[in-house]
């Protein structure tokens, strides 16, 4: 059995909420309104929760998110001209297991706290028992190896 400590330390994150297209240094006009920014779903902490899950499950192994303290504040010092929206910054910190299952409480990114959780490395055999990728899952309509009886060449001319 290990133990596994993860400190969340109180560091600022400065949110890319709004990429610039325009020259640099000047703000993109369109991200000065945050209630008009198209924020993309990909970049909030729900879809980090999902994709850290994700990556727990398909690799079989422990996945450990850290998130930083981000407030307000701290955005609106280094991102001045550039509002960001709450749903932008909204982050987390969390232990998974390779069984896709929360291992401890997710922590908010407004809280300093150190993660802790008992792990068990045998669980990592027990996830991979029930990710099938030869047998059930495997598609050979879409993927097939070839093997040819001779070597083939490296390079082939195409005219």
């Amino acid at each position: 059995m290990l133990t596994v400590s993860l400190d969340c330390a109180a560091t600022t994150r400065t949110a890319n909420a709004c990429r610039s297209t325009s020259s640099p240094g000047r703000p993109n006009s369109a991200c000065l309104d945050p209630e008009k920014q198209p924020w993309l779903y990909h970049e909030t902490g729900q879809a980090s929760y999902r994709a850290s899950q994700f990556m727990a499950t398909e690799g079989q192994t422990f996945v450990l998110v850290a998130s930083q303290i981000i407030t307000e504040g701290n955005l609106e010092k280094k991102l001045p001209w550039q509002p960001c929206h709450e749903d932008a910054w909204r982050w987390f910190s969390i232990i998974f297991g390779p069984d896709r299952k929360a291992l401890c409480e997710p922590v908010s990114d407004d809280v300093e706290a150190i993660l802790t959780a008992s792990i068990h490395p045998s669980d990592i055999n027990y996830a991979k028992t029930f990710i099938d990728t030869v047998w059930d899952y495997a598609r050979p309509d879409l993927f097939s190896l070839l093997v040819l009886p001779e070597a083939a060449k490296h390079v082939t001319l195409m005219k």
